[in-house]
């Protein structure tokens, strides 16, 4: 048996560097602003729909969605769709018209966040054919949820899983 260390870094990096993302909203408010129908590319079908009735102080079925497929924001479509969403609903309910908002490459530079730097440390042991028979991975870094989302990362009980996510097992 023999066993393996290796302790890469990354540095903090911005997400719209190594993932262009193009946020667009299109939406049109209903004559009372009380009701809407919208067009949104988001990660989170369920949140956009509850973002959209607190926006307009209505009720979720008063909102008609429809999902756009347009590629992967790794994370920015969940929270930036939402202030897109907000932004393009109250627009359209002040000019009582359909409005479409975008955010280009710029807006996201500009405005999107930072993926933190991290640290890890991986150890893996391997059997007399070269398998992997264990593996640890500890990794160092600071909060996403934390800036992001910060009830989440509270009823996380402080855990990152997004930092986190693809590294863990519970198996």
């Amino acid at each position: 048996m023999s066993v393996i260390v290796s302790a890469p870094e990354y540095i903090q990096l911005g997400s719209a560097l190594s993932r262009p993302c193009q946020i667009l909203g299109v939406a049109t408010t209903n004559p009372d602003g009380k009701g809407a129908e919208f067009w949104l590319g988001t990660q989170s079908q369920a949140l956009s729909i509850a973002a959209a009735a607190q926006t307009l102080e209505t009720a979720p079925d008063r909102i008609r969605f429809h999902a756009m497929q347009m590629g992967g924001g790794f994370g920015r479509r969940t929270f930036f769709a939402r202030d897109i969403l907000r932004d393009t609903l109250l627009l359209s309910r002040a000019v009582k018209r359909s409005v479409k908002v975008m955010w280009i490459r710029e807006d996201d530079v500009k405005n999107g966040w930072l993926r933190p730097a991290t640290a890890h440390k991986l150890q893996a042991a391997l059997d007399d054919r070269g398998r992997v028979i264990a593996l640890k991975h500890r990794v160092g870094s600071s909060s996403i949820l934390a800036f992001a989302a910060p009830q989440r990362w509270a009823n996380a009980n402080y855990r990152d899983i997004l930092v986190m996510e693809g590294t863990g097992s519970r198996d």
